[in-house]
């Protein structure tokens, strides 16, 4: 909770979603999603090849830990883990826009 913020709220996402997959490149020449020349963020599926995404799960609107269960066992090959946070819920009063926090 942003406990600065009357009321403590919570600025989580309204779903998370997984997907797994291995770099397109050959190893050792990865560089993540960061753009080393450019200093900025890039396009994940230009990197990656996802082997796995999973349905989007709805989170709790709750300061607490959450888990999910895929629906079936899944093996992450290429060790490549994406966590994306879907959607927002929660405005700042400040300047009326949605944030993810």
């Amino acid at each position: 909770p942003a406990f600065f913020q009357d009321g403590d709220p919570i600025y989580s996402s309204k779903m998370v979603r997984f997907r797994m997959g291995h770099y397109k490149l050959p190893r050792g020449s990865e560089t993540f999603v960061m753009d080393d020349y450019e200093n900025k963020m890039v396009n994940a599926d230009e990197k990656y090849t996802w082997t796995y995404t999973s349905p989007a799960f709805p989170m709790l609107q709750k300061n607490e830990l959450q888990s999910f269960k895929l629906p079936r066992p899944v093996l992450c090959i290429g060790g490549v883990v994406m966590i994306e946070l879907l959607g927002r819920v929660q405005k700042q009063e400040a300047d009326d826009m949605y944030y993810i926090w």
